[in-house]
């Protein structure tokens, strides 16, 4: 049993796969908590990350990750933990200072920030491996956390293909979203999820002109 509590969170929640060869950017918080009133002897905390194109891995660019903690009020000013990020391996491991102790009802979040997700959606394991006090000895404490990556479930992102065109050209408009979804005012369904819509520009000067009237209910020439 682990003697510091783990939650995970990620930005967007659940992670978002990229759609028609595009890319979505994510993040990833392990919350790492001490749920008592004593102090806890820690040496160190490894969190082994799946990296790849599968659908159990977070990312195919393990060397886009940037690793920090933040929000911590698990040490004492000046006993920082270290930080390492191994893009190689895929391994982050943050160590504590000699004689740093994990402080009463303390907490810190590791960061994983900047990197692209992978394309497949799917459960994603990561592996934690805490190393602290047990009495007298050292004792590696395993443990899990999993998150989710998935297709978006709704369009977003609606946008023009070409920001300017000329009058009586076509406005392509184009959006992202799942290939499982008929959209009104299409007569075909999205594939592969990225659907172009056209609509015909009016040319300058063309729009429908009014003619005021007088309160008498004539006409009035402007």
């Amino acid at each position: 049993m682990a003697s510091l509590h783990y939650e995970i969170l990620t930005d967007p929640a659940p992670l978002q796969v990229p759609v028609a060869g595009g890319e979505r950017q994510g993040s990833v918080y392990i919350v790492v908590s001490n749920p008592t009133m004593d102090e806890v002897i820690w040496y160190s905390i490894e969190v082994r990350v799946p990296c790849g194109q599968a659908a159990g891995d977070l990312t195919a660019h393990p060397k886009t990750i940037t690793a920090r903690v933040e929000r911590n009020t698990a040490t004492k000013k000046g006993e920082e933990p270290i930080v390492a990020w191994d893009d190689t391996t895929g391994v982050l491991t943050v160590t504590a200072q000699p004689n740093a102790l994990f402080q009463e009802a303390g907490s810190m979040a590791l960061v994983l920030d900047g990197f692209p997700v992978s394309s497949a959606s799917g459960l994603e394991i990561l592996r934690v491996t805490e190393r602290a006090a047990n009495g007298a000895r050292v004792q590696k404490n395993p443990m899990t956390l999993s998150l989710l990556k998935q297709l978006p479930k709704v369009p977003r992102n609606f946008r023009a293909k070409q920001s300017l065109v000329a009058g009586g050209q076509d406005v392509v408009l184009q959006w992202d979203g799942p290939d499982t979804l008929t959209y009104p005012g299409s007569r075909v369904r999205t594939a592969p999820r990225r659907r172009l819509c056209r609509r015909r520009a009016r040319p300058a000067g063309s729009g429908r002109r009014r003619r005021a009237r007088s309160r008498s209910g004539t006409p009035r020439t402007p």
